[in-house]
């Protein structure tokens, strides 16, 4: 691709019959992917009209000329760019466009078995392991705040792998860090007994145990046979992490109120896990769901 684009975002699919898509961004905020008018994809152009954040970097978003299903369904995958030269300037040496940093790699001194990745702060993720000050830390938990004054920043909990101590730490949005290149392993969940989680690989049917506490606030999501993604540094699990998206039926929510349009503002609902999120009006009772697990948040129905 040409040096003078700047990847924004990836459709990845079509939402709903009106010519909407799904867009992965990668702009500071998800929203802000509308702000710079035609974006390039190829040899064709397009402009994002509207869009509404659903979930960490992902948008629904509407297309000028694109106004059905079919239409949305071309665009599948494609990327939209920028030209670099309608980008605010970066000020600092040590500040980078997150495409800038693809295949980029750097290694610790002393410690050349170890790769780490060069990324943006605001793609800081729990389950990660970030070199910063000379040490490794694994992410525990992140915050995002945007403050009245100044600029966003992320406020990370961080646990050092050598010692076990915890700190909190924070970060801008835009500034660069480092992030270790962990081992992972797919294996498929079978039970839990106490504070421990039996998994079993689903190749060689080896099974292993890992302590719940791994899985954080997300085990409230754990379902018999899913595929749970094991997570090692140095022969040692240090996370383990159920997939993105999960359905769930809907066990509790109100009626649709006649006369209420379908794009009327979301209602809550308890979903048969216990949890409770926000759902579009038309979501009735017993209808499943698909949650985006990183955001906790309603992400598509399913259809039956």
């Amino acid at each position: 691709m040409n040096d003078n684009l700047v990847c924004l975002g990836i459709i990845t699919s079509p939402h709903g019959i009106k010519g909407a898509v799904k867009v992965k961004t990668f702009t500071e905020k998800p929203e802000n992917i509308s702000l710079y008018g035609k974006l390039i994809s190829g040899d064709e152009n397009y402009k994002i009209d509207s869009v509404s954040v659903i979930g960490d970097n992902l948008v629904i978003a509407t297309i000028s000329g694109v106004n059905s299903r079919n239409e949305a369904e071309l665009l599948r995958n494609k990327k939209l760019y920028i030209e670099r030269s309608k980008l605010p300037e970066l000020n600092d040496e040590d500040e980078f466009y997150q495409s800038d940093l693809v295949d980029m790699e750097v290694r610790l001194k002393n410690q050349t078995e170890n790769v780490i990745m060069a990324e943006r702060a605001n793609d800081i993720r729990p389950g990660q392991v970030l070199e910063h000050n000379g040490g490794l830390f694994l992410v525990v938990g992140i915050m995002h705040t945007q403050p009245g004054k100044g600029g966003a920043y992320i406020q990370a909990e961080m646990k050092n792998i050598k010692t076990g101590a915890k700190h909190y730490e924070r970060f801008r949005s835009d500034a660069t860090i480092r992030r270790a290149i962990l081992d992972e392993e797919e294996y498929v969940y079978l039970f839990t007994e106490g504070n421990i989680v039996n998994l079993m690989h689903p190749s060689n049917y080896e099974q292993i145990t890992i302590n719940l506490d791994l899985l954080g606030e997300k085990k409230i999501y754990l379902q018999d046979n899913m595929k749970i993604k094991v997570v090692a540094y140095q022969d040692k699990i240090i996370s383990a992490h159920v997939p993105d998206y999960v359905t769930l039926a809907v066990k509790e929510t109100e009626s649709v109120i006649k006369g209420q349009t379908a794009t009327a503002s979301y209602k809550p609902a308890i979903l048969e896990n216990g949890m409770r999120v926000n759902v579009p009006q038309f979501i009735k009772e017993e209808d499943k769901i698909v949650v985006y697990t990183p955001g906790d948040s309603y992400y598509e129905r399913v259809k039956e």
